[in-house]
């Protein structure tokens, strides 16, 4: 999937998922009794009993909470692309006014390496897209952004950055969603994204992010209503970890 690693690196969610062990009900307890932001609750009795024994202690792991996205896909509505190319109209003027800093940033913020890089691609193949879920048609894609984009792409006018943006329109889409917010993830290059996109950490990435150290190992639990979605124990020596 593409998913904003906060910055968001691309993720195949369909391979991802193949590699999600759901199930590790005992950590979703564990986050139930800290009563996370996320919405995540206590696991049944008959949960408790069942997947105690099956899931051994690993006081090292850290346990690391993220929104869960689910949505529907359709194709997207003409009346999404119209909204899309004005804001990216409205975007460029913008992106006209500011000037050019000495030094200023044409390539996007980096996204985590590591093993803390590791644990983030795992979070954002878990949630799926909560934070893309405000995109909209605007995507995010504000002046600074605009205007980075055009100082790496110097080839590109006006038109061509219109039909770049358009023609990268997720199809089909997550209704409701970022109009780029399909079912491998987001559409866009890293380098096409918006500032915003490529440095926001949602807040139980956040703390790993920046906590200056990675955990010896890690489990996410991405959990929103009635969505739950578990990985299996992260670690560095996992080779086969998640959107390794």
């Amino acid at each position: 999937m593409a998913f904003c690693v906060s910055s968001c690196c691309c993720l195949h969610l369909a391979d991802a998922a193949e590699q999600i062990a759901v199930g590790r009900d005992r950590y979703m307890i564990r986050a139930g009794r800290q009563s996370g932001s996320h919405g995540v609750t206590p696991a049944s009795q008959e949960v408790v009993e069942a997947t105690t024994a099956a899931a051994p202690a690993d006081a090292s792991a850290q346990l690391v909470e993220v929104p869960a996205y689910a949505g529907t896909l359709a194709p997207p509505e003409r009346d999404r692309i119209r909204l899309l190319r004005r804001n990216l109209v409205e975007a460029m003027r913008h992106a006209r006014e500011i000037k050019p800093r000495r030094g200023a940033a044409d390539r996007p913020a980096p996204e985590p390496t590591g093993f803390v890089g590791q644990v983030a691609r795992a979070a954002c193949a878990l949630c799926r897209g909560w934070c893309c879920s405000k995109g909209g048609e605007h995507a995010y894609l504000d002046g600074p952004s605009l205007a980075r984009i055009r100082r790496a792409r110097p080839d590109l006018d006006a038109w061509g950055i219109l039909r770049l943006y358009t023609g990268a329109v997720a199809d089909p889409a997550y209704a409701g969603s970022c109009v780029f917010h399909g079912a491998q993830g987001c559409t866009l290059d890293r380098a096409l994204r918006s500032n915003l996109c490529n440095e926001y950490f949602c807040n139980g990435l956040s703390a790993v992010v920046k906590q200056g150290r990675a955990p010896a190992r890690a489990m996410v639990v991405a959990a929103r209503d009635e969505v739950r979605r578990t990985s299996a124990l992260v670690s560095p020596e996992d080779e086969s970890a998640i959107g390794k």
